[in-house]
């Protein structure tokens, strides 16, 4: 029973290494990008609309959860056609900085890149849960709960696994515009917008990208502070596990420093998973699990079959996340001032990019 919900658990967050295999089926792969990526900005609530219903409603998710094919193998990832070229790209150091005899000359170096053509841009390779609420505090994690953003730390500490970067995947990495920075020019005269693709790395260059989400930033010189204008998918789905991990409220805060191939970055992004969406996703497996040719890694979970989802969430969930540390109102407003009205769980991430040229389409 404690194995069974432990990997569910994996299942939820798209971890590897506890991920059961895939059902029957040839899952021999596509390259149309139908992974269950996240969805486009349309379908997604914008700041001031977030559509959060109340608290241990059973019907809260944000993000309206595709059906779910009997062979959950069918949902490859998209085929770039080409190699991963770097496969183990440098991890930020804990407290990484950026070189203060820089101060705030953020004017882009010329005769590097082409508006429209390579743009300038920051490679993620570092996107981490700090493992505790002093070294939340000491990456500057400003978020909303008690746990200051650090929850699902001990749930990657419990099943052993790495930390350093929650989305990087074998073949495509994540990639961070900074719209209409221009050669020679400071980013204080650029637009104030920002667009996070993921494209397929080669070397300093990332091409191929594809849009994931946009949001505007305000900039004080070397920091932007930003919010998505969509959902953020902490945790995408994969080939095995078609169920993703939403979280709302995303902002994201950056020192960012010009290079000659795109600019370095060091921050963090912080946001909100809803116990709602949490008991939605529960729901959702049920469905799947319940089906008359379900996908073989229902087998692991037959206990679920069951159990009521929300009270799966409160006594087994919850407690391994360090329970629900945040009330968001329905205008969007986050309070802290709750017990056992709490409806959502603080996230913190260190963010930390290298430079990279984006090859546009």
């Amino acid at each position: 029973m404690r194995r069974g919900r432990y990997l569910l658990l994996g299942v939820l967050l798209g971890l590897p290494g506890c991920l059961p295999p895939s059902g029957g089926g040839s899952g021999s792969g596509s390259d149309n990008g139908d992974s269950g990526g996240p969805p486009p900005p349309g379908d997604a609530p914008r700041p001031g609309d977030m559509g959060v219903a109340p608290p241990r409603a059973v019907d809260m998710s944000i993000v309206p959860q595709p059906p779910i094919p009997a062979d959950a193998s069918t949902l490859d990832p998209p085929d770039f056609g080409r190699p991963f070229v770097d496969a183990s790209p440098p991890v930020l150091d804990q407290g990484f900085e950026l070189d203060a005899a820089v101060g705030c000359d953020d004017r882009l170096p010329e005769g590097a890149f082409i508006p429209g053509e390579f743009e300038p841009a920051t490679r993620i390779t570092q996107l981490s849960i700090p493992p505790s609420i002093d070294v939340a505090a000491a990456i500057g994690c400003d978020v909303t709960g008690d746990n200051a953003g650090t929850a699902l730390a001990g749930f990657l500490s419990l099943l052993g696994l790495p930390n350093n970067n929650l989305r990087e995947s074998a073949e495509v990495v994540d990639v961070i515009e900074l719209q209409g920075w221009r050669p020679g020019r400071s980013l204080g005269d650029a637009p104030g917008d920002f667009v996070w693709y993921q494209a397929t790395p080669q070397g300093d260059f990332a091409e191929r990208p594809t849009f994931l989400y946009e949001g505007f930033y305000d900039y004080e010189c070397p920091e932007i502070s930003g919010e998505f204008l969509n959902v953020f998918e902490l945790l995408p789905a994969t080939p095995r596990n078609p169920f993703r991990l939403m979280m709302v409220l995303a902002k994201l805060s950056l020192a960012v420093t010009p290079a000659q191939s795109g600019f370095r970055s060091a921050g963090t992004l912080t946001g909100y998973i809803e116990v709602g969406y949490l008991i939605d996703l529960i729901g959702q497996i049920q469905r799947t699990c319940s089906d008359d040719s379900p996908p073989e890694f229902c087998e692991e979970f037959d206990f679920l079959l069951g159990e009521d989802p929300e009270s799966f969430v409160f006594s087994t969930l919850l407690p391994v996340l360090g329970g629900a540390d945040a009330l968001i109102a329905p205008n969007g407003t986050v309070s802290d001032l709750c017990d056992n009205d709490c409806n959502a769980i603080s996230v913190c991430a260190e963010v930390g990019g290298i430079p990279v040229t984006l090859i546009m389409p």
